[in-house]
């Protein structure tokens, strides 16, 4: 959850253990292709770096306006439907002059990716700085709160060094 502290102006996000970061130039900006995507699972994973959970947003222009040289990090679920409203989302963001910094394809159960979703994948990685797929945990249908799970799966945690090297490639690039 984004905290906006009293005359800050950067925005905190709290990390591990209470910690609260004030980083602007590490911060990463999370927003769902569509509802219910894993935006908020990824921002507990993603901490102690600093993101902001923007939900689903389709307001571009004004994310531009607002948060324009923060990455942003859109997630969808790696179905037909839910490449199809990323594909939606990224067309958006880019028509606004907004780059998305990675696309999350977090994989819907331990089946094939259909050709479809194979495909879309394929035409946003054109779009998109890096292209990062989730794997599957079938224990996070099992508990309410997927980080309360004790153990992230080695496919999970390797997933998550890959878009920490590209968020982190990415802001060295901004900043050289």
């Amino acid at each position: 959850m984004l905290v906006s502290p009293a005359g800050g102006g950067v925005p905190f996000v709290p990390a591990t253990g209470g910690v609260v970061a004030r980083v602007r130039g590490d911060l990463v900006a999370a927003a769902g292709a569509a509802g219910g995507v894993g935006v908020s699972t990824l921002v507990g994973l993603l901490s102690p770096r600093p993101v902001m959970d923007l939900a689903v947003t389709r307001d571009w222009a004004g994310y531009r306006a607002r948060w324009g040289a923060v990455p942003l990090v859109l997630v969808a679920r790696g179905t037909a439907a839910g490449l199809r409203a990323a594909v939606d989302r990224v067309g958006g963001a880019v028509e606004a002059g907004v780059a998305v910094a990675a696309l999350v394809v977090v994989a819907d159960g331990p089946w094939p990716v259909p050709r479809a979703v194979r495909g879309r994948i394929r035409l946003l990685a054109d779009y998109v700085d890096a292209v990062v797929r989730v794997p599957y945990v079938p224990a996070w249908r099992y508990v309410d709160d997927p980080l309360e799970v004790a153990a992230v799966p080695r496919k999970v945690t390797d997933a998550l060094a890959a878009l920490d090297r590209a968020l982190d490639g990415r802001q060295n690039r901004r900043r050289g």
